[in-house]
């Protein structure tokens, strides 16, 4: 989880509605591949490690759905996540832009991952064998959300990658909530990949009714 201390209106690790508006506002008006890594990064929950590793084949076009490898807790699991008409039309766009530049990656780089890497087994195969080519490091990633987020508007706190997957899993959370917490945490284990619920506790925290709930907790104790 980022560290997003100290923010004007207590301690959050998500983006409200009107943050990640402003936020793909802003994106919408530079280049297309910022705005579809991070439109990816949003709508797909994903971790950077899991978009920069992501293969152009895990697009199916007509569905609309990406399948997406969740590399967590030392071991993977595919999920297929829909994605929605106006992320697809910029997707073929960006993959038309690219010309010539043959790539199995969405997001080819420099970076290579490297075979004996510690800590980098998954499953029985090392990381280096799941990825397909060259890829984003992460600081770049990093650095275009960083760029973004300051046009935006966003807290520091808030101008970090993973901030994207905590708001998508609380946008799960929220439309899963009429059908009970155990519909919403099979979602959200199934939309985040991790295998234990203590993980997804935060997500269940409504940003948008956080200071609300807050308040409402404050009064009860007041009236004790």
């Amino acid at each position: 989880m980022p560290a997003s201390r100290n923010l004007p209106d207590g301690d959050r690790s998500a983006l409200r509605n009107s943050e990640r508006d402003a936020l793909f506002a802003v994106l919408d008006k530079g280049d297309l591949r910022s705005y579809v890594l991070l439109r990816l990064l949003y709508e797909t929950a994903s971790r950077v490690t899991e978009l920069v590793h992501l293969p152009w084949s895990a697009i199916d076009w007509e569905s609309r759905v990406i399948t997406v490898l969740r590399l967590k807790s030392g071991a993977s699991r595919k999920v297929k996540i829909p994605i929605s008409k106006k992320l697809v039309t910029r997707l073929q766009r960006y993959q038309a832009s690219l010309g010539k530049i043959k790539s199995l990656l969405v997001f080819p780089g420099n970076a290579r991952c490297q075979p004996a890497t510690k800590g980098s087994k998954v499953r029985g195969k090392a990381a280096w064998e799941l990825c397909p080519g060259a890829h984003l490091i992460r600081f770049e990633v990093n650095r275009i959300l960083e760029h973004a987020g300051v046009a935006a508007g966003l807290h520091p706190g808030l101008r970090h990658p993973h901030v994207m997957k905590h708001t998508r899993l609380c946008d799960v959370a929220r439309h899963y909530k009429d059908r009970g917490a155990a519909v919403q945490l099979k979602e959200l284990m199934r939309w985040s990949g991790h295998v234990k619920t203590e993980g997804l506790m935060y997500y269940l925290d409504d940003p948008e009714d956080k200071s609300k709930i807050q308040k409402e907790i404050q009064d009860e104790l007041e009236s004790f």
